[in-house]
């Protein structure tokens, strides 16, 4: 519940808030992109200069810990994001390693490399 009730501001908005699940994903799937992820920062820290109501329960007004929040979620989840993409190109580069010391093996023993009925699986 840390921004549920946040009042919609310049930077919460109706299409960017945390009111349901559904567009609290959102939200952070478009803080991930680095998509205006600032403002959206700044109105989770909204005050009473900026309008809301802290006298109201529950209160409408943000709070300091957007900032530590946005900073670590967009540090954590890119890192996230980054080691998968490593991992993506590793396992590719040794899934080509596999087949290129396959083919160095077949010609070492002096075996052509027909193609064959598996290869041709591969291209249907």
């Amino acid at each position: 519940h840390l921004f549920t009730f946040v009042m919609q501001n310049e930077g919460l908005n109706e299409h960017a808030n945390f009111e349901t699940i559904g567009s609290s994903c959102l939200v952070l799937f478009q803080v991930l992109t680095g998509e205006g992820w600032a403002y959206i920062m700044w109105g989770a820290m909204v005050d009473e200069e900026g309008g809301c109501n802290s006298t109201r329960v529950p209160s409408n007004c943000g709070s300091w810990v957007a900032a530590p929040y946005f900073v670590s979620y967009l540090a954590i989840a890119n890192l996230v994001l980054l080691n998968l993409g490593v991992a993506v190109l590793l396992d590719s580069f040794s899934e080509s390693k596999e087949l290129a010391d396959e083919q160095a093996e077949r010609n070492s023993n002096g075996e052509p490399y027909l193609v064959g009925a598996d290869d041709i699986a591969d291209f249907t």
